[in-house]
């Protein structure tokens, strides 16, 4: 039998488009919870962090390890999670990782203070023409201002002319000295990256409205949503972390599904971020 399709055709071209998606309930809101609590658990243990003592929160030394190759991770795989994987990946028959990335847990930082567009971090991680996701999944309410990861919708098609436009040594160098190029590309690009002047304000212009960047309509979006919710961006999508300015830890989760050997930033010779954590 068939199974059910989750993304129609629209869906799927949006993808394409802007490179990324947003399922919400994508699996139960009640298994984000149980896996919530083991992370509060061995944040706990290993490190005297209480989930209900402000007091305690501090940025843990790692990533969970426990709740990262827990078995209650069954849990979290609905027919929905895998379907939407399936739909945009074009084929049922991929391989299934055996864990579903590490845990980001970001605890408040100056609360109550107004999101801003982040200058620094900005970088992708892969091909964005390789055969995987880069996928984000919620594991509490992320609100905006929450702390919930910064992407820029159609930036891998950005990242894409980019390699197209290399020679072969030039993509032979290290995806630092990429990154370092990439910005110098645009002058809305330079300004994100905070090495051009502000033209104004950040959240307005970068947030606000899509820009036309080479072709490309391109904004930055502050991923938020509920448990159980999930954000699938292609592999070559700019992205940053965000300070939680809200009064509750944020709690995702980052998969790097490389489903071939194109790990690199734009093509197999091209560097690629040494960022692996949630692989």
């Amino acid at each position: 039998m068939a199974r059910l399709r989750v993304l129609d055709e629209a869906g799927l071209a949006s993808f394409r488009e802007s490179g990324y998606l947003r399922l919400p309930a994508a699996f139960p809101a009640e298994a984000a919870e149980v896996m919530a609590g083991e992370v509060w658990e061995e944040l706990a243990r290993e490190h005297g962090i209480e989930r209900a003592d402000p007091a305690t929160w501090r940025p843990p030394p790692r990533s969970p390890r426990g709740a990262k190759a827990s078995p209650r991770n069954r849990e979290v795989l609905s027919e929905r999670f895998l379907g939407a994987i399936s739909d945009l990946l074009g084929d049922d028959d991929w391989r299934r990782p055996p864990t579903w990335g590490g845990f980001l847990v970001t605890f408040p930082q100056q609360p109550g203070t107004a999101f801003q567009v982040p200058t620094d971090g900005w970088h992708w991680d892969g091909d964005p023409d390789g055969r995987g996701l880069l996928i984000f999944s919620f594991y509490s309410r992320v609100e905006a201002g929450g702390g919930g990861t910064c992407i820029v919708s159609g930036s891998h098609r950005l990242v894409r002319e980019f390699g197209a436009s290399l020679g072969p040594e030039e993509a032979g160098q290290p995806h630092r000295v990429h990154r370092k190029r990439f910005p110098q590309r645009d002058p809305w690009l330079a300004e994100l990256w905070g090495r051009a002047p502000d033209l104004g304000e950040r959240v307005e212009r970068f947030a606000g409205r899509e820009t036309d960047v080479r072709g490309v309509p391109c904004r930055v979006v502050e991923l938020t949503g509920e448990p159980g919710d999930v954000v699938f961006c292609n592999l070559g999508m700019l992205h940053c972390a965000n300070p939680n300015r809200a009064e509750v830890p944020r709690l995702m989760r980052v998969k790097f599904l490389f489903l071939d050997d194109s790990t690199g930033g734009v093509g197999p010779a091209l560097g690629a971020s040494t960022d692996r954590a949630g692989r």
